[in-house]
């Protein structure tokens, strides 16, 4: 009998534990983009798509690098791991050496730079459940 109640009670403290740990981590969501100019050509510049939101009152981050046909996919702490539910102000970083941030820069910024700061690009991503995409609309080249 004593190991019959042994049995039970090792049951009940797996589904317990595995109830407990089901809300433990929230949905992450697929997110694509791709970043183009107003005459729809793509951005091959290269760089990097950065989003960034408070979800539970903690700041989460969002990156991908911006492929040479324009295309992008944002990932949150890894490879294909998604992008936690929420809405996220978005900013462009260029290639390396690029911007007009430090005079010494070797090359110029190939976007708008008010694509460089949240607070000026005008860009955000509202992530749900299911695909999410963004199309970033660079205006006129530069």
């Amino acid at each position: 009998m004593r190991r019959f109640v042994d049995v039970r009670l090792g049951v009940v403290f797996l589904l317990v534990a595995c109830l407990a740990c089901s809300g433990c981590g929230r949905a992450r969501y697929p997110v694509t983009g791709r970043a183009a100019f107003g005459d729809g050509s793509a951005y091959t510049g290269g760089g990097f798509v950065i989003a960034e939101a408070t979800i539970d009152g903690k700041p989460v981050s969002a990156r991908a690098e911006i492929a040479k046909d324009g295309t992008f996919t944002l990932l949150g702490r890894g490879e294909g791991d998604g992008v936690l539910q929420g809405t996220y102000r978005v900013r462009l970083i260029g290639p390396r050496n690029s911007g007009d941030i430090d005079a010494g820069a070797l090359v110029p910024l190939p976007f708008h730079k008010k694509f460089a700061a949240f607070d000026t690009s005008g860009l955000t991503l509202e992530i749900g459940s299911g695909k999410n995409e963004l199309v970033i609309d660079l205006g006129d080249k530069p």
